[in-house]
């Protein structure tokens, strides 16, 4: 209970997001940066996925130099989608 009371007594004190405006047109300069680069780079995003999905493919499963690129295509497509879908969100 005291750490409820403490918790409304902290929001009651906290300033509207209204008096922060300059740290929100920096937040959102910061992620506009972060947009443009992403748009720059999607191309290259894609074309890098490409390529490792191609030697995955060819190389097969069973595989064993081709271990460390099935990872790397993973956390590549991982990382892909998670960016997707932010972007979707913001835009």
């Amino acid at each position: 209970m005291e750490k409820l009371a403490a918790t409304a007594a902290q929001q009651q004190q906290l300033e509207p997001v209204s008096a922060h405006v300059d740290k929100l047109n920096a937040q959102a300069a910061d992620n506009k940066a972060i947009l443009d680069d992403l748009d720059r780079n999607v191309a290259n995003i894609a074309a890098l996925k490409t390529a490792a999905d191609g030697l995955t493919r060819d190389a097969g499963p069973d595989d064993e130099n081709s271990q460390g690129t099935f990872a790397f295509v993973f956390t590549v497509n991982v990382k892909w989608a998670a960016s997707a879908v932010s972007v979707k969100n913001v835009r």
